[in-house]
């Protein structure tokens, strides 16, 4: 299916609707980041990396044909044009950036050139508006740098780009279950608060305001919450380009000071998503912005049992492909510093995976489990994390039961023990009063 007739950067909150894959029991997708490399000026910029990691999937689609094993879509998480976006649907480095660079060979992986690619917007894209205005370019020669990426969607030869509006949704109908898809613009609450050459970007008449997209980032979840309590095999799975939680750049940079290079997510944004996350039970959260491959998992704190995690969510950044300005400058005490011994924050964040190995990411959710994986250069498996589908709450649930059971036992055992104390005592009254 395809979004071009839904395309408009003044209408947020595209639903796409529902594509019905109820045949299959299980969906398998790719999520790629921050891959703009080729054309770009930068030294950061490594075009031949960008293309490895495109080979990578070539080569790990090509051998997953023989177990009919078929990606249905590419989630792409923002900054596709470096240094500075696009100027507009025309611009050349469409072709020559994403066209020409998302093109796969094989005969076996060639149906990637026609599944669609959703993406979100990154923060190059803000930045393309600061750099012609500081040119003092006249407007009429080039679009906004956001509404460029939206307005490809319904003119890209290819039919696969799909990005309707700043925030959207859709849905995946499969046979056991739905996967519902929430694609959401994070420089609502990064670049445009934090950076002063965004500021005056952040205002055009066709850019939301952040309540806005809170506003409707509350609801959504809220509704999707509500169709899982009917079917605790449904999936949430949001995607971004800034993480809420790293070891790169932009992960420690609020906490230590270390790497400080890139933009941040200012601490009460951050805890605001995450807190929705938490209490809408989102199964996986997908971002860039950091130039590297990372995964974690955070447990969720039973409300009435600080004690006991027993609701997780992965958090998977894939965004290494091609811009080298990276680095790994965190660790797990640094990740408890900020989230564990936060009393402010209900999540335990747990680091599985950090590299600065080039990859991309492949998801397969089912019935039963999130199946989240990290590939490198020659299609080399880098870490795997299965988040496994169990009743939300459900070791809370059981210890509560357990709780509940105990305390009836001790209940019944002391008021038996005290009928029996009684029966006692009224049997050996008796028996004085007889004698």
């Amino acid at each position: 299916e395809y979004c071009a007739d839904t395309v408009s950067p003044y209408e947020y909150g595209v639903d796409l609707g529902v594509i019905d894959v109820s045949s299959q029991s299980q969906l398998e997708f790719i999520t790629v980041g921050d891959w703009g490399v080729v054309d770009c000026t930068s030294v950061d910029c490594y075009p031949n990396v960008a293309r490895s990691v495109i080979a990578s999937i070539n080569e790990h689609y090509s051998a997953a044909a023989s177990t009919s094993n078929q990606a249905a879509f590419f989630l792409s998480l923002g900054d596709h044009f470096y240094e500075s976006g696009v100027d507009s649907i025309n611009d050349a480095r469409w072709n020559t950036s994403y066209e020409a660079l998302f093109t796969f060979t094989d005969p076996a992986a060639s149906y990637l050139n026609a599944v669609p690619m959703y993406a979100v917007l990154g923060n190059h894209a803000y930045l393309r508006n600061a750099l012609n205005r500081a040119a003092n370019r006249s407007s009429s020669t080039w679009d906004n740098g956001c509404t460029s990426e939206i307005y490809y969607t319904r003119n890209n030869a290819h039919k696969r780009w799909c990005m309707p509006s700043y925030f959207y949704t859709f849905t995946y109908q499969l046979r056991d279950f739905r996967a519902y898809f929430i694609g959401i613009d994070t420089d609502m609450w990064t670049t445009c608060l934090e950076l002063e050459w965004a500021k005056n970007e952040c205002s055009g008449d066709s850019i939301p305001s952040l309540d806005r997209e809170w506003q409707w980032l509350q609801q959504t979840l809220e509704r999707y919450a509500a169709y899982k309590k009917t079917n605790a095999s449904d999936r949430i799975i949001v995607f971004a380009h800034h993480p809420f939680v790293g070891v790169g750049p932009a992960g420690v940079q609020m906490r230590t000071g270390v790497c400080a290079n890139t933009s941040t997510m200012p601490n009460s944004h951050l805890l605001r998503m995450m807190t929705m996350f938490e209490a809408n039970n989102v199964d996986l959260f997908v971002a860039g912005h950091e130039h590297s491959s990372q995964l974690f998992v955070g447990e969720h704190k039973q409300r009435d049992d600080d004690e006991d995690y027993a609701y997780a969510m992965v958090q998977l950044i894939t965004g290494a492909m091609g811009n080298l300005n990276g680095r790994i400058c965190g660790a797990q005490q640094d990740i408890d510093a900020q989230y564990t011994d936060n009393e402010n924050v209900t999540m335990k964040w747990t680091l599985q995976f950090a590299h600065m190995e080039p990859g991309f990411g492949a998801v397969i959710v089912d019935n039963a489990s999130v199946n989240v994986s990290i590939y490198g250069a020659g299609n080399t498996l880098l870490t795997r994390y299965v988040l496994k589908n169990e009743p939300r709450a459900a070791k809370g649930h059981m210890f509560r039961v357990i709780q509940v059971v105990i305390i009836m036992l001790v209940v019944v055992v002391a008021v038996g023990a005290i009928f029996a104390l009684g029966y006692l005592y009224y049997r050996n009254k008796r028996a004085k009063r007889v004698i």
